[in-house]
């Protein structure tokens, strides 16, 4: 199972257009962690594995990313662990100058990326306790806003999706994300069998006491 979050400039799909993503992952049976910067027309996909001791599909944890001009850093619970300079920084700040949208999702792999997908492991979940974006503007960082998705629906701007995951074994199902005690749930669940059951999100803690 792939469980992802990642930045995406709207259209990079699109024939022609310079592509920008980037993303946390975490693939296979072992929960390993895979950040990726994809750039380029057409895209390249630049991809580091960072050694982590903790075990990221347990609990929960604060992953950031730091977008400026000049660099691109990813951290894990406020430790860097990849930092980008030079030719992919640039490729960022040159062609996704208008910024990136928040995305999250959860999919089933194969052989060639996230491991051999078994049904019978379903339903499985993604846990988003909170999200929140800082504006960069004269070398600082200044927060712009947060979600604690305490609410009953998605709040405004939060869209689900309807289209088929990576490998084409799963479709995006927007039954199956859920707000459950001030988390938002994603649930890969059987086609017959969509919705949150079996989700038990707990978001008093995390690790080092942050959620994220």
């Amino acid at each position: 199972v792939v469980s992802a979050f990642f930045l995406w400039k709207d259209g990079s799909e699109q024939a022609g257009t310079f592509w920008n993503e980037l993303d946390y992952e975490k693939i296979g049976a072992s929960c390993q962690l895979q950040t990726n910067a994809l750039y380029g027309n057409p895209s390249a996909n630049h991809t580091q594995k960072p050694s982590v001791s903790a075990d990221l599909c347990a609990g929960f944890h604060v992953y950031g990313y730091e977008w400026t001009a000049d660099h691109i850093a990813w951290s894990l619970d406020g430790t860097e662990i990849r930092r980008e300079t030079g030719e992919t920084a640039a490729a960022y700040a040159e062609n996704a100058s208008a910024g990136m949208q928040i995305h999250f999702n959860l999919w089933p792999g194969d052989a060639s990326f996230g491991g051999n997908f078994n049904p019978s492991i379903l339903p499985v979940h993604q846990y988003i306790d909170w999200v929140q974006f800082s504006s960069y503007e004269n070398g600082a960082f200044t927060l712009a806003w947060r979600e604690d998705f305490d609410g009953s629906a998605l709040p405004s701007g939060w869209l689900t999706g309807d289209w088929g995951s990576p490998k084409n074994l799963s479709t995006h199902d927007p039954r199956n994300v859920n707000l459950l005690s001030g988390a938002a749930v994603l649930s890969m669940t059987a086609d017959d069998a969509t919705g949150p059951a079996g989700a038990m999100p707990d978001t008093s803690g995390g690790a080092g006491g942050m959620g994220g």
